[in-house]
């Protein structure tokens, strides 16, 4: 098989056991050059473009025109960032966990903290304090209601009303009884409920209360890690998860299938940590220069998934690690990608 130079080393462990020594800050670009079918390139760095409230929380892009533009959670603070590059302060957010956002026709919505609040222009920013939204985890807008789960149930707020919530909107996501760890929406409308060792797929079909039915047949025998522990991209979900057999794994959750895109390199480097630990993974996924990414900000480290090298050369050749510095092990500071066409980038 042709090659890429220094894709990736060798090294040996204290167990004489011969692992992949990943590359750092390069990536392989699929070119051919000088009889080669491609060649590393440095990964993206950071430069200066506006300043925040303190670490990443979250993001999003919303392109709803009453009140389109890119919202972030910075530190402890929900914040806009505005057409000529300065930010707006909209909101306190506490907390320090990652936070979910969504948006619906008249707001943006924000689950951080076991805590849900939303914004728009025209009612300002709020938070609901409804004693039926609980300590909610996750949130989708779906079908013209917002659904979230507290983790036991999913739940809805009111179709003429998305400020309220009915108490007997609530369903269990029971094809197993494992927690439910988050809330999606894929290309034909269904409503995707992440469990811990599950994924299981509803479609609305008007009922009373709740207004999804479960899916039978489609439910997928592979869960998540955590909340934030996926991603979505071109109706796939690029997720960390586990089945009830299995140790933690990498895998692409779509159309009631899981297809692991683990190495063994990154399993050894997932059984490094416990269950709790890997709950706070945060993932994103996104395309540039026509390299799809995959990122994986893991308690300790962080690490890159190229699906564009995958393809052709096969997972073991597509992993590597971000670091923020050279010679230390700063972990890598780049978090919540968001694309800002108003400036065209990322």
């Amino acid at each position: 098989m042709d090659s890429i130079p220094f894709i990736k080393g060798d090294k040996v462990d204290n167990n004489t056991d011969y692992r992949d020594a990943l590359s750092v800050n390069y990536y392989a670009v699929l070119r051919k050059i000088y009889d080669e079918e491609g060649y590393m390139l440095n990964y993206y760095g950071l430069s200066h473009f506006a300043d925040g409230q303190g670490i990443s929380r979250g993001k999003i892009w919303v392109a709803r025109e009453s009140f389109s533009g890119q919202y972030r959670v910075s530190g402890q603070k929900l914040i806009k960032v505005e057409d000529d590059e300065s930010i707006t302060i909209l909101g306190d957010i506490p907390g320090t966990d990652q936070a979910s956002l969504t948006y619906s026709l008249n707001n943006l919505a924000i689950d951080a903290n076991k805590k849900l609040y939303y914004y728009s222009p025209t009612d300002g920013f709020r938070q609901i304090t409804d004693s039926t939204v609980g300590e909610p985890i996750d949130i989708v807008w779906a079908d013209f209601r917002f659904v979230l789960t507290d983790g036991e149930f999913l739940f809805q707020s009111k179709e003429l009303n998305e400020e309220e919530y009915e108490p007997a909107d609530f369903v269990g996501s029971d094809f197993q009884p494992d927690k439910i760890w988050g809330v999606g929406l894929n290309d034909d409308n269904e409503l995707i409920a992440f469990n811990e060792l599950t994924t299981e797929y509803f479609v609305n079909t008007g009922g009373v209360n709740f207004s999804y039915s479960r899916i039978q047949l489609k439910a997928v025998k592979a869960g998540i890690a955590g909340t934030h522990a996926k991603s979505e991209l071109a109706d796939k979900w690029y997720a960390l998860t586990r089945r009830s057999n299995t140790q933690y794994q990498f895998s692409v959750i779509q159309s009631g299938s899981a297809s692991s895109i683990t190495s063994r390199e990154i399993e050894k480097v997932l059984s490094k940590y416990t269950g709790e630990q890997l709950s706070k993974t945060v993932v994103e996924v996104f395309t540039k220069d026509s390299v799809t990414w995959m990122i994986a900000h893991l308690p300790n480290e962080t690490i890159a998934y190229n699906e564009t090298v995958a393809k052709s050369y096969g997972v073991d050749l597509a992993w590597s690690i971000l670091k923020t510095d050279v010679f230390g092990d700063a972990d890598y500071r780049g978090k919540d990608m968001v694309y800002d066409p108003r400036f065209s980038k990322w």
